[in-house]
């Protein structure tokens, strides 16, 4: 009878044991989709609101696009439109927040990159000049999440990865 209920034991201890390991494999799974979730709603709702598109869109149509801007150039267009500079530093504090969030695994990198690794990289070399005044003149670790990060997904940026299924 004790080798019995010994072996009972031993059954409940397993299946105790690996509801547990389950568990903590589920809540890890809900962890991970949850900042996915996260990093597309940040998209969607930023491509709903952005009040800067406008102005930044009216000044790039203006000077044709250019990849790589000289600063003086920025600042006779800051002279012009008194708007451009906020636009601008509200863009980059936008990239700024996704690569923290990035940082501080709020949002999912993977996902960040897909959507906006590729407008990032293109504005940090637009704006390189600023960016680099900037962090000169006002604060040396001004978007240095965002450069970093860019500079990260630029140095890989022929390499696709895909990510196994969640669940």
């Amino acid at each position: 009878m004790d080798e019995f209920r010994l072996v009972i034991e031993i059954i409940s201890l397993s299946l105790l044991a690996g509801s547990v390991f389950y568990a903590a494999r589920q809540i890890k799974s809900s962890h991970d989709w949850n900042r996915r979730k996260a990093a597309q709603d940040i998209a969607i709702k930023y491509a709903e609101l952005n009040p800067n598109k406008v102005v930044i869109n009216e000044f790039l149509e203006r000077i044709g696009h250019k990849e790589a801007l000289k600063l003086e150039e920025l600042k006779d267009e800051f002279k012009r439109a008194s708007d451009l500079r906020d636009a601008i530093d509200t863009l980059l504090n936008f990239y700024e927040f996704l690569a923290m969030g990035v940082a501080q695994k709020v949002y999912d990198e993977k996902l960040i990159r897909i959507f906006w690794g590729e407008a990032m990289s293109t504005n940090r070399i637009r704006y390189k000049s600023y960016i680099d005044n900037s962090i000169k003149e006002e604060y040396p670790d001004l978007w240095r999440y965002f450069i970093s990060y860019t500079a990260k997904w630029d140095s890989q940026k022929n390499q696709i990865q895909e990510r196994g299924s969640t669940g």
